[in-house]
Order: structure tokens, then C-alpha cells, then sequence
């Protein structure tokens, strides 16, 4: 099988952008996919890379151009493309970052681990006046000349997030470890009989961040609490509201989670992962695990603010977006669940009701409820707010049994 590399630099998109017409920028990056895929042969296999800038500056562009190149070859039916997932592995196993160059060792490697035909890269280049320039190239993986190029100058429209690159070396952070989640939880009406396995669920995931250790170090876990589809909210704001920013109390945590009930409402999956993304103090730092939890069970597609600017938004900022389905699987991803994971680096999963659980007893299941439920008699209250803590923790329990 013949390889091919194609490089290129991208076009640009709005974050956020409500999908009533075409994105800003579709037209040219047609007009280059089409160019580009004349010098493809039918059938061929595309493995789509992000497109970082010349400089190496960090940006939301990037992943931004990488998804809008997908989409727009997408529309060839002659071609296929590989899944992202398979593509992050392969980057990951290989230890590469990309940079718009792929020399012909590099080419020969991704094109035998991946399968693929081709595969399309790039750079992208800030011009004055807000104009960015794209540069392309298709590159045969086994000689590494240059078969076919392409180049245009559009209108940036996305936003950079800094100065330094995408992906540094690691960062020193102190002597524990950091961990930052987002939890979105829709609670809109078509959650009646599922939000309690939703938030169990999510709360189960913070539990084992919270036992998870990291060279020998437990992590410092910081959690926000959104809730969105709730028609009790405004709706000028999405129907959605942020309960708590980042904080360490999981205690509250737990509180305003296991509080939450359900109220008709439309649920805006995109809008909430971009507030979670502009609106929380993320750290800055490389070493930081970000993670936004998104858990409901409407099409991942409505609301005003597209999930896949909002995918790309938060991979920018190097946060990754796990998405939690509440009903059977194929209808998650029928809905696009699971590729607003994929779109940040994240996972998939859903939880299944119809689906019942197997549990076989175990002789030390009653001793261990045992001693669980006296663990809790063991606290030493103190003083009026120690009480009140008290009289707190056994109502949240009361809740979560």
C-alpha cells in the first residue's frame, strides 16, 4: 500500500457559534479539502491531525481546524477517515506532537500503526489585521516530496490561550498532585427516574480521584457543580446555573449534588461545557488532570452553542470532556455523545436502566455494613458548627442510601 502525507494549515471558526448558517470560514476550507483530496485515489483511509501554529503558541485554532477539516471531508464519500480516538493513541504510543512537518520515518510509522492512506496535517500562521494564513501540502510518506500544495488567508475568529505551546514538559506542582472536575448534571424533567444513578455515578467518579494516589502522593481534588435543562432557571442563561466554583469542601459537594431534583426545561449539553470552560478558575499549569463530567440523556446537539466548538474550546485548555449517557449506548452515540468525548480527548459512557444490576453475596457483606454504619457514631461534635455539620452529614446520607 502506498502512503501519503498531507499537510496543511487550517481555517477558522467562532467558538461557540450557533450552527443556524454555515461557520465562518467553511467555504475556504472546502474549496482546500476538495483541492487537496484531488490528488487522493478513491477509497483511501485519512487520519486528520490538529494543526498547530508555526510558532508554537497555544490556541483554541489548533483543534478548532482540526475538527472543521474532518467535517469538511467528510462530505467525500470516496474517502474514509480514522477515528480520533485510535489517532490520540498512535500520537501518544509514538510520542509525537504535532508540528505541522512530518519527516519520512515519521510518515512511514503513522501510516503502518494507523492504516491510513493519508495523513493530513499543517501549521497555521497569524498575519496582521486579524488574518490568518494557511499553507498546504500533500507529501509522499515514502520519498517525502511534495505532490500537491494549497494556501489561503482567512479571518481568525478564534481565541489564543496563551503564549507558550500546547504541550510542555512537566510541570513541578508543589508536593501534591492536582485534580480539577467540572460536574454538569442535567436535571431537566426526562431525568425523572434517572438522576439518581447520575449523580451516584458522578459521585462515585470523584471518590476514586479522591483515593487515587500519584508518585506515591494523594491528589488535592477541587470540584465545580453545574446544573443545566432545569426550566426553574432562567432562560436568557440556558436554563442552566453554576451551583459552586472550584472548592475543596467535598462535603458541599456531595450536599448540593445529592439536593438537586429535576423540572421540565431544555437541555443545552454545548452551552454548559463552554461555561464550565470560560467560567472556572482552571489552572494554568501542565501537570493539572481537568476534566469536565457531563452526564443527561437529550441529543448532545441542542442549544445555541455547538458541541463541537465547546469540544474544542476546552481541549485548548488542555481539559478533558467525559460524557455519561443515561439510557442504553447505541442511543448515546446515535445522539452524539460519545463524539463530544471523542472531540476532547475524553470517554464515553452511559448507564443502561433497563439494565439490571447482578449482585451476588458476599459472607462479609453484612459485617462490613456493620462497621460502616458504626464508623459514622465515631464523630466528636464540637460546638454549634460541629452540629450543624452533624445534623448535615446524616441528612446527605440519608439521601445517598
Amino acid at each position: 500500500m502506498k502512503t501519503l502525507v498531507i499537510g496543511l494549515a487550517l481555517l477558522t471558526v467562532q467558538p461557540g457559534f450557533a450552527f443556524t448558517a454555515a461557520p465562518a470560514g467553511a467555504e475556504s476550507m472546502e474549496k482546500i479539502s476538495k483541492k487537496l483530496s484531488k490528488g487522493l485515489k478513491e477509497g483511501s483511509r485519512l487520519a486528520v491531525l490538529e494543526f498547530p501554529y508555526t510558532d508554537g503558541k497555544s490556541s483554541q485554532g489548533p483543534a478548532v481546524v482540526q475538527e472543521r477539516l474532518t467535517t469538511a471531508l467528510a462530505g467525500n464519500k470516496k474517502i474514509s477517515l480514522i477515528e480520533r480516538a485510535l489517532l490520540a493513541k498512535v500520537m501518544g504510543e509514538l510520542n509525537l506532537q504535532a508540528s505541522g512537518a512530518i519527516d519520512e520515518d515519521t510518515a512511514k510509522k503513522l501510516g503502518k500503526l494507523l492504516g491510513a492512506d493519508a495523513i493530513v496535517t499543517g501549521t497555521l500562521n497569524d498575519l496582521k489585521e486579524g488574518r490568518t494564513e494557511i499553507n498546504a501540502r500533500v507529501v509522499d510518506a515514502g520519498s517525502a516530496r511534495i505532490l500537491t500544495a494549497a494556501s489561503a488567508t482567512v479571518e481568525k475568529t478564534w481565541k489564543d490561550g496563551g503564549t507558550g505551546p500546547v504541550t510542555g514538559g512537566p510541570v513541578d506542582f508543589g508536593k501534591k498532585p492536582l485534580v480539577q472536575l467540572a460536574i454538569l448534571l442535567d436535571t431537566s424533567g426526562s431525568m425523572d427516574g434517572l438522576i439518581n444513578q447520575a449523580r451516584a455515578q458522578l459521585w462515585k467518579i470523584v471518590n476514586e480521584l479522591v483515593g487515587a494516589e500519584k508518585s506515591g502522593s494523594s491528589p488535592m481534588i477541587e470540584v465545580a457543580l453545574y446544573e443545566y435543562g432545569n426550566s426553574g432557571l432562567p432562560q436568557d442563561k440556558g436554563y442552566m446555573r453554576q451551583i459552586l466554583p472550584f472548592t475543596r469542601d467535598m462535603d458541599k459537594v456531595a450536599q448540593e449534588l445529592f439536593a438537586l431534583s429535576t423540572n421540565g426545561g431544555d437541555e443545552y449539553a454545548g452551552m454548559a461545557i463552554k461555561s464550565a470552560v470560560k467560567d472556572l478558575a482552571w489552572s494554568k499549569k501542565d501537570d493539572v488532570y481537568k476534566a469536565i463530567f457531563i452526564a443527561g440523556n437529550e441529543p448532545f446537539t441542542q442549544g445555541p452553542v455547538d458541541f463541537r466548538e465547546a469540544a474544542g474550546l476546552a481541549k485548548g485548555k488542555g481539559i478533558f470532556v467525559n460524557t455519561v449517557f443515561c439510557g442504553p449506548r447505541q442511543q448515546g452515540i446515535a445522539t452524539r455523545w460519545q463524539e463530544g468525548a471523542l472531540l476532547a480527548d475524553g470517554d464515553f459512557s452511559n448507564i443502561d436502566q433497563s439494565v439490571a444490576n447482578t449482585y451476588v453475596a458476599a459472607p462479609q457483606d453484612a459485617r462490613i455494613a456493620e462497621l460502616g454504619a458504626s464508623l459514622g457514631n465515631t464523630t466528636v461534635v464540637r460546638g454549634v458548627r460541629g452540629a450543624a455539620r452533624k445534623a448535615e452529614q446524616v441528612s446527605l446520607e440519608s439521601k445517598m442510601s
